[in-house]
């Protein structure tokens, strides 16, 4: 299998979707989104088919057994493809046990390793951009290919919120990169450097190439657009968010790739 995993608005969905694109790949999109119950793959899909209750998150053993099903419930699904999982920062911690830390590896972390996963780890280095991302996507109402017309009028993002969603991105991205960069089957990328004028970032492919017994293409287009749009037009208080969030990393160190 294969999970690409980063905080919201780091660009995994045009990932996800190039990837799939190949037909080497049976892109499963966000499998822990909440709004996608509806779709084959997705994890809560799965539990009212398999008519989960909370009682099965207990224990280790009994959180590992409900996700080897759902493994094998993804394969079955993917057929010969190979699986693609999209599991954002904030939702690993989903399918944990009863009296565990929040720091401790994910138990989903735990089991795809033991399936021999390789993963893609994407950090966006603009994290001002990233967090009003979000601001500007919820204001239009539109996620992905935005155009200079689906752009909201001019709006004040709320500081304190701001920075505290950049806080917990810095956060966890240091958790998540202390708990896979031993792991030998990972790619650590930035955002800024994950496609290029061709499509997919030839490091991208190396690496894919190198982890899977598949043929894959020397280039890879990327489907979806990137959002159009100057963020500093839209937020009327840009700077002020800028700074604080640039403040924020330094105090908090943030982790660079």
């Amino acid at each position: 299998m294969l999970c690409v995993t980063a905080a919201q608005r780091a660009g995994t969905t045009a990932l996800d979707s190039a990837l799939g694109a190949t037909g080497l790949f049976k892109n499963f999109g966000e499998i822990l989104q909440i709004e996608a119950d509806h779709q084959a793959g997705n994890f809560f899909a799965y539990s009212k088919k398999a008519q989960l209750t909370l009682d099965f998150m207990r224990e280790p053993k009994t959180v590992l057994a409900v996700i080897e099903d759902y493994f094998k419930y993804l394969n079955s699904l993917a057929t010969r493809k190979i699986p693609l999982l999209d599991v954002k920062l904030n939702s690993w911690q989903v399918l944990r046990h009863a009296w565990s830390y929040p720091f401790e590896e994910p138990l989903l972390m735990r089991a795809l390793k033991d399936k021999n996963a390789a993963f893609v780890f994407i950090l966006r280095r603009d994290l001002t951009g990233q967090v009003l991302s979000e601001f500007i996507a919820r204001r239009s109402q539109k996620w992905h290919d935005l155009q200079n017309s689906d752009l909201p009028p001019s709006f004040a993002a709320p500081v304190e919120l701001a920075t505290h969603r950049a806080l917990q991105i810095i956060r966890t991205e240091k958790l998540m990169f202390g708990l896979l960069h031993r792991y030998p089957k990972s790619l650590f990328i930035a955002y800024e450097e994950l496609y290029d004028d061709h499509g997919i970032a030839p490091r991208v492919i190396d690496f894919l190439r190198a982890n899977f017994e598949v043929k894959m293409p020397d280039s890879i287009n990327i489907p979806i657009r990137k959002n159009e749009g100057d963020k500093q037009s839209v937020i009327s208080n840009y700077n002020e968010v800028d700074s604080a969030i640039r403040q924020l990393s330094n105090e908090w160190d943030r982790l660079r790739l």
